[in-house]
């Protein structure tokens, strides 16, 4: 009754635990899926956040250059050769973005409608004439229709770069003398539209912007702990197909088909325009209005500036645009991936929790059935003491109070109470024995002993409950073994407890095989001591069970024959301590075998050089 409630007890309790893991398990499933959908939306703002700051780093720079180009402030003069050359000097030698440079040009107008070419000489600081280089044909036929024009502001900056080249173009501008005065408004105002004069241009070093400035911003913007965490690539605006840079020389234009992030890169903004210094005698902002004199005013010239500064052309049509991936296929397939990961490993965690509780179970129930086996042994060993006890006692009664007079009834009293003193003994040493071993206080005297001279002790021992029974003894032990490396005193329990037992359980059967042998088995060379009998064997159910301590099968327990469960646990114990084992095999209603295996000793007999 209590120990079916216990296992009540214990499956309620496992069932509690299940749903409760199982209740954790969804919890832990739906904050997993809700934290990686706010780490998807954190990524996607990271990711923005740094393909922005790419695009206006890079745009800086590029801004940066347009400025030099076009920020002469020379008031009512237009701008020299000399002039040109003092500013483009100046910045090349101060300016952090001087490596985008690789050539500056001026693009004057010459004999009829057609522009002749200056580059200026680093050296010399002077302009020197040169042909138009081959990169630059589209460029000039787009420029020199541009010179029948007399206003020109509104393509600024929707055509401050070219692409082909690529260059960043910027035009200069000439102004009308002033009329005369007579000519004037009342007002003493005046209009003056400047007309194109030429074209500053800067030839972007490619070569430089490909091989450091490109991975520069790439490693600032996109790489994380480990590396990269996105591929970067820059792709013409126009076609997509014409790949410019690649974080990873592996990867073609068409895997940044689909990607994370896009921006257009190669704009001149004027958000990120620097304002020159005024210099003395002028007017910010005369260099655009183009109006001066009376009647001027800051809001005029604002809504003239802004005029002539449309949005840029990249802003919807880049000239180059900014393409990310992340290296695992895209920022979807990363966050997926690291759900699974979290996934993963928390359901990892619960198994490992769940297998704990079961082993925790497992382990409760094993400690009860211990408790258990451990009062069925403390009360099978009070009866068996209690037996032998009693017929010593009764015996020596009978003999103190002169009951028995005749010496041939006193031998025959005597001999009992040696028969059940000797019982007792061995029970008391198989129990101390016992406790020794597990308390791991066992010690062995290792010598090379030889074998029948063990088997011969064992059943000279057991040589009184043999003959009172009748039982047969067919022994078959070769007097050449050679001998094996054990403690005789325990190798001999092993024996005798084996011949015990089957005296005890085979007795019906009368008749026990004793054999030894010498074999090669597969861990090398043993010696092998089995013991037969013709009993009734053992059941299967038992037969896992028999060498645990305290186990004692159905049948024994229903026949009621005398023993604690000790002797096979500790034939078991000496033997693996030797280095050995024991198995058994049997059959129910022909027999048992029991095999002790001992390695051979190291000083090889006459049988073992054979």
């Amino acid at each position: 009754m209590n120990f079916g409630r216990r296992l009540n007890g214990s499956g309620a309790v496992m069932g509690v635990l299940a749903i409760c893991l199982l209740g954790l398990a969804l919890l832990q499933y739906r904050w997993i899926g809700q934290l990686s959908e706010a780490e998807q939306q954190r990524m996607q703002a990271s990711l923005r956040t740094a393909t922005f700051t790419f695009s206006r780093d890079f745009d800086s720079g590029i801004t940066h250059v347009y400025t030099a180009l076009q920020g002469w402030r020379g008031g009512e003069r237009e701008p020299s050769e000399s002039d040109y050359s003092k500013r483009w000097m100046d910045w090349l030698a101060t300016s952090a973005d001087r490596n985008l440079v690789r050539n500056f040009y001026l693009a004057q107008k010459g004999e009829g409608e057609t522009l002749t070419l200056l580059r200026l000489d680093r050296g010399t600081g002077i302009f020197q004439p040169v042909e138009w280089p081959a990169a630059f044909a589209k460029l000039r036929m787009r420029l020199e229709p541009e010179l029948k024009s007399d206003h020109a502001r509104s393509s600024l900056l929707a055509n401050a770069i070219d692409r082909e080249v690529p260059a960043v173009v910027a035009p200069y501008f000439h102004f009308p003398a002033p009329p005369p005065a007579d000519s004037r408004p009342a007002d003493g105002g005046f209009l003056r539209r400047p007309a194109i004069g030429g074209w500053a241009i800067a030839e972007l070093d490619l070569d430089w912007i490909e091989k450091q400035w490109l991975p520069e911003l790439v490693e600032r913007h996109f790489a994380g702990a480990s590396g990269l965490d996105y591929q970067v690539a820059v792709v013409d605006g126009k076609d997509q197909h014409k790949l410019i840079f690649t974080s990873d020389a592996r990867l073609s234009a068409a895997y940044f088909s689909s990607a994370d992030a896009t921006a257009g890169v190669l704009d001149v903004r004027p958000d990120l325009m620097v304002r020159q210094p005024e210099r003395a005698g002028t007017r910010r902002g005369s260099f655009f209005s183009g109006y001066t004199g009376p009647g001027y005013s800051a809001e005029r010239g604002r809504r003239r500036r802004e005029g002539g500064f449309p949005p840029p052309g990249g802003m919807e049509n880049p000239r180059w645009q900014l393409r990310v991936r992340h290296v695992s296929g895209s920022l979807e397939t990363a966050v997926a991936n690291a759900r699974y990961r979290n996934l993963a490993l928390s359901f990892a965690s619960l198994l490992l929790l769940a297998a704990t509780v079961v082993m925790l179970l497992i382990s409760t129930r094993r400690a009860q059935r211990l408790a258990e086996l451990q009062i069925e042994f403390v009360a099978g060993v009070s009866h068996e003491l209690r037996t032998p006890l009693s017929v010593i006692c009764s015996a020596a009664d009978n003999l103190a109070d002169g009951v028995i007079a005749e010496a041939q009834q006193v031998r025959r009293y005597g001999a009992v109470i040696r028969k059940e003193g000797r019982r007792l003994g061995d029970m008391i040493d198989q129990i101390l024995v016992f406790a020794a071993a597990r308390a791991g206080r066992g010690k062995y005297n290792i010598q090379s002993v030889k074998v029948p001279d063990i088997i011969d002790r064992a059943l000279e021992a057991c040589g009184p409950d043999l003959r009172e029974t009748g039982c047969q003894i067919e022994k078959v032990v070769p007097a050449d073994l050679p001998p094996v490396m054990a403690d005789p005193i325990s190798l001999m329990h092993c024996v005798r407890n084996l011949v015990s037992n089957a005296f005890h359980y085979g007795k019906d059967g009368r008749w026990i095989g004793v054999s030894a042998e010498f074999t090669e088995a597969q861990e090398g060379p043993e010696i092998r001591i089995s013991v037969r009998d013709h009993g009734p064997g053992i059941e299967s159910a038992d037969l896992p069970h028999i060498f645990e301590p305290f186990y004692r099968g159905h049948k024994a327990m229903a026949e009621q024959i005398r023993g604690a469960g000790l002797g096979l646990s500790l034939v078991r114990r000496i033997i693996e301590a030797h280095a050995g084992a024991v198995t058994v095999t049997s059959a129910v209603g022909e027999g048992s075998c029991f095999t002790l295996h001992l390695p051979l000793s190291p000083q090889p007999g006459p049988a073992a050089s054979k």
